[in-house]
């Protein structure tokens, strides 16, 4: 097995890239979700996580060849989750046409999905994502960076002290 691999993700504009991965679930584990982990989310407890690979997943490490994609300029550092196009194809419509206006990121607000007091989906985050930041668009650019930098900044805290779990 090895240790990365490549996966279709929907990007800006409703395009297909190939997102560059750590491999650290068994192979086929895209087809037997359990019942306990909804699709496209982390957990610590989720059975087809390689023992030996799980310390990349709890610290974001498994992230990291996604910076191949952000040289490519398919990616960027901040912005709402990659998804796989079953994913995108499942989601709202507005939410779909909120998501094809921006690049994907590493790091968004569904990093910060284990941390949500009101227990929302990855899914319902983002879209709450989309939405503010399309309102501090009409704001100006500044206001836009300064809300990267936020959610950059926040979700490499909670990586760096072991949080993403």
């Amino acid at each position: 097995m090895s240790l990365l691999f490549w996966q279709q993700r929907v990007g800006k504009g409703g395009c297909w890239f190939d997102c560059c991965k750590i491999q650290t679930m068994r192979d086929g584990a895209e087809d037997e979700v359990p019942p306990n982990v909804l699709a496209g989310q982390k957990s610590s407890d989720d059975p087809r996580i390689l023992p030996s690979r799980a310390w990349l997943r709890r610290f974001g490490l498994d992230e990291l060849p996604q910076i191949w994609n952000i040289v490519k300029g398919e990616m960027c550092f901040c912005g709402p989750r990659p998804l796989p196009p079953a994913e995108f194809g499942a989601l709202p419509k507005k939410q779909q046409e909120l998501q094809k206006k921006y690049k994907p990121g590493v790091f968004g607000w569904h990093a910060l999905e284990k941390f949500d007091n009101k227990k929302r989906s990855g899914a319902q985050l983002e879209y709450i994502y989309l939405k503010i930041r399309q309102k501090k668009e009409r704001v100006g650019k500044v206001c836009v960076f300064s809300f990267h930098i936020w959610t950059a900044t926040r979700c490499l805290m909670l990586i760096a002290s072991g949080g993403l779990k």
